[in-house]
Protein backbone atom coordinates (compact mmCIF):
# COMPACT_ATOMS: atom_id res chain seq x y z
CA UNK A 1 0.00 0.00 0.00
CA UNK A 2 1.03 3.54 -0.73
CA UNK A 3 0.94 4.74 2.90
CA UNK A 4 3.09 1.87 4.15
CA UNK A 5 5.89 2.91 1.78
CA UNK A 6 6.22 6.41 3.24
CA UNK A 7 9.28 7.31 5.27
CA UNK A 8 8.75 7.54 8.13
CA UNK A 9 5.94 5.04 8.01
CA UNK A 10 2.68 6.35 9.48
CA UNK A 11 1.41 5.06 12.80
CA UNK A 12 -2.16 3.92 13.37
CA UNK A 13 -3.69 4.89 16.70
CA UNK A 14 -6.77 3.04 17.89
CA UNK A 15 -8.83 4.53 20.71
CA UNK A 16 -11.43 2.34 22.32
CA UNK A 17 -13.73 2.61 25.27
CA UNK A 18 -15.48 0.28 27.67
CA UNK A 19 -18.24 -0.35 25.12
CA UNK A 20 -15.90 -1.26 22.23
CA UNK A 21 -16.36 -4.69 20.67
CA UNK A 22 -13.26 -6.80 19.99
CA UNK A 23 -14.20 -8.16 16.55
CA UNK A 24 -14.23 -4.81 14.68
CA UNK A 25 -10.94 -3.81 16.30
CA UNK A 26 -9.42 -7.12 15.25
CA UNK A 27 -10.52 -6.50 11.66
CA UNK A 28 -8.92 -3.05 11.74
CA UNK A 29 -5.63 -4.44 13.07
CA UNK A 30 -5.64 -7.16 10.40
CA UNK A 31 -6.31 -4.64 7.60
CA UNK A 32 -3.51 -2.37 8.84
CA UNK A 33 -1.08 -5.30 9.00
CA UNK A 34 -2.08 -6.48 5.53
CA UNK A 35 -1.43 -2.95 4.25
CA UNK A 36 2.15 -3.31 5.51
CA UNK A 37 1.96 -0.81 8.37
CA UNK A 38 3.76 -2.11 11.43
CA UNK A 39 3.19 0.64 14.01
CA UNK A 40 -0.15 0.21 15.72
CA UNK A 41 -0.85 1.88 19.05
CA UNK A 42 -3.80 1.53 21.40
CA UNK A 43 -4.73 4.71 23.22
CA UNK A 44 -6.38 4.20 26.57
CA UNK A 45 -7.55 6.52 29.31
CA UNK A 46 -8.30 5.59 32.90
CA UNK A 47 -11.96 5.69 33.90
CA UNK A 48 -13.15 9.00 35.33
CA UNK A 49 -13.15 9.25 39.10
CA UNK A 50 -16.46 10.06 40.73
Amino acid sequence: MKEAKKTPQPEVHIRGDAEAKYAPIGRIVLAVQQAGIVKIAFITEPPARN
